[in-house]
């Protein structure tokens, strides 16, 4: 995880989301699963996840010089 945020990921999502997403594609938890983890609503975890998976698509749409739709 570690090595991640020093290739600059931890400076595209917040904490939190970075927490989440680090669990939900590395540790294979569930949407519900985190929600019990940190004890907030299903919902809540979903628009966190999306959020960052939209930071990540960006991110890597200006790396890979690709115009925005």
């Amino acid at each position: 995880r570690d090595r991640l945020r020093s290739r600059g990921l931890g400076d595209v999502y917040k904490r939190q989301q970075y927490r989440r997403i680090w669990m939900y594609c590395a540790e294979e938890k569930s949407v519900t699963e985190i929600a019990k983890l940190e004890g907030v609503t299903k919902a809540s975890i979903s628009l966190s996840l999306d959020g960052a998976m939209k930071k990540f698509q960006k991110r890597l749409r200006k790396l890979l010089k690709i115009p925005n739709k």
